[in-house]
C-alpha cells in the first residue's frame, strides 16, 4: 500500500518479472543467466529451461542450501554461496559469451541476509562492466528502490555512475526493472 500511496504505482508480478527475463534472453539469444539474490529459487525455477547455464548467488546460507537442494538434479544450474559483490567476478572469469543479469540481491527484511550494505548493487555493477562485455544485458529488479536511501543510488546516480564507467550502455526504466543494453546490441 505504501507504494501505491507514494505514486510510484503499483510493482509488477514475479510473473511479469519473469516474463522480461524470458523475454530479453530471446530477443537477444542469451544462454547465460547470472542471478543475484536468489531467496526462494522462484527465478531460477522459471527460467531453467530458457538458459544452458545458470549462476545464481545468495548471502543467506539457509536460502543457498534449499536452492542446493531444490536444484541439484540439473547439471547447468549452479547455486553459489556468498556476497554477490564479491562473488560475481570469480563467476564472470571464464565467461566469454554475452550473460543476461537479474540482480536483486538486497536486505529486505525479517529472514534474508544482509551483508555490509542493504544493496551491493554498486558493487555488482563495477564488476560487470569490468568484465567489459557490451553484449552483455543487464536488468535490475526493484526500480522504486533506487531513491537514495538504504543504500540504493538515485536512478540518476546509477547512471552517472554506468555512463561513467561504461557510456556505451543505454539506461531506461520499464516495469519497475532498470534495463541496461550495451549500444553494441
Amino acid at each position: 500500500m505504501r507504494f501505491i500511496l507514494s505514486g510510484k504505482g503499483v510493482p509488477p508480478s514475479h510473473y511479469q518479472k519473469q516474463k522480461v527475463v524470458k523475454d530479453y534472453a530471446k530477443k537477444y539469444a542469451l544462454k547465460i543467466l547470472i542471478e543475484t539474490g536468489t531467496y526462494l529459487g522462484n527465478m531460477i525455477k522459471s527460467t531453467l529451461r530458457s538458459f544452458t547455464e545458470i549462476y545464481s548467488i545468495e548471502l543467506d546460507p539457509i536460502f543457498y542450501e534449499r536452492a542446493k537442494r531444490k536444484f541439484a538434479k540439473y547439471n547447468h544450474i549452479h547455486i553459489i554461496l556468498g556476497d554477490s559483490g564479491e562473488k560475481l567476478k570469480e563467476i564472470l572469469e571464464p565467461i566469454q559469451e554475452p550473460v543476461l543479469y537479474w540482480l536483486d540481491a538486497h536486505y529486505f527484511g525479517g529472514i534474508t541476509g544482509r551483508g555490509i550494505e542493504y544493496t551491493p548493487i554498486i558493487r555488482e555493477i563495477r564488476q560487470i562492466l569490468e568484465h567489459k562485455n557490451l553484449n552483455d544485458i543487464i536488468l535490475i529488479d526493484d526500480a522504486r528502490l533506487f531513491d537514495g536511501t538504504n543504500d540504493y543510488p538515485t536512478l540518476e546516480q546509477l547512471k552517472a555512475y554506468v555512463d561513467a564507467n561504461s557510456p556505451n550502455y543505454n539506461m531506461k526504466v520499464e516495469k519497475g526493472i532498470i534495463i541496461l543494453v550495451g549500444e553494441s546490441r
